[in-house]
């Protein structure tokens, strides 16, 4: 059986988890990307793109922000 307070718990969990959701797709919508599904899968990483992937993976981790650098 679940107590009081866990139920309590998981209900204020599942409100919160809802809020963050709802807020996150609204900037989604709101910031008009042109590829909002995209992300860094492995496609990111062949060889005939060229591309640093220590600099992609230094940029996604978003330390540059808060070490405030401009790369």
């Amino acid at each position: 059986l679940n107590t009081f307070m866990e139920r309590m718990t998981a209900m204020v969990d599942a409100e919160w988890q809802a809020r963050a959701d709802k807020r996150f797709n609204r900037l989604m919508k709101e910031a008009h990307l042109r590829y909002p599904a995209a992300d860094l899968d492995e496609t990111i990483y062949r060889p005939e793109r060229q591309l640093d992937t220590q600099t992609i993976e230094r940029l996604s981790t978003c330390h540059w922000i808060e070490e405030k650098i401009s790369l």
